[in-house]
């Protein structure tokens, strides 16, 4: 396992792939709707280490937040919205539809 969580390409029947992130505890959050729209990100938050957790339930740990305050500050402004992006399947269309199947990374 990953001490600092893992990054997954979820792929789709249709579409291109998704961006989730699994925390260390094993919860899934929703990242991104495309690659390309992850690395806007990455480079946003200029690669500081852990900054995906601000897309998980339990947020930043105090050493991430110190850094992301440090060398992106206006993240933290919007940390509050970002980490209310729910487990997998919330966001993705394809899960409202009747019909779907749920998928999970790693299943």
């Amino acid at each position: 396992a990953c001490p600092a969580g893992r990054v997954c390409l979820l792929f789709f029947d249709t579409g291109p792939p998704q961006v989730w992130f699994q925390a260390r505890g094993g919860e899934w959050g929703f990242v991104a709707r495309t690659f390309t729209d992850y690395f806007r990100l990455l480079t946003v938050h200029l690669g500081v280490p852990r900054w995906q957790y601000m897309f998980s339930s339990g947020g930043l740990d105090p050493v991430a937040r110190m850094w992301v305050a440090m060398l992106c500050p206006q993240r933290l402004e919007v940390m509050p919205t970002t980490t209310r992006h729910s487990r997998l399947g919330a966001n993705r269309p394809e899960a409202h539809r009747p019909g779907s199947q749920q998928h999970r990374p790693g299943s």
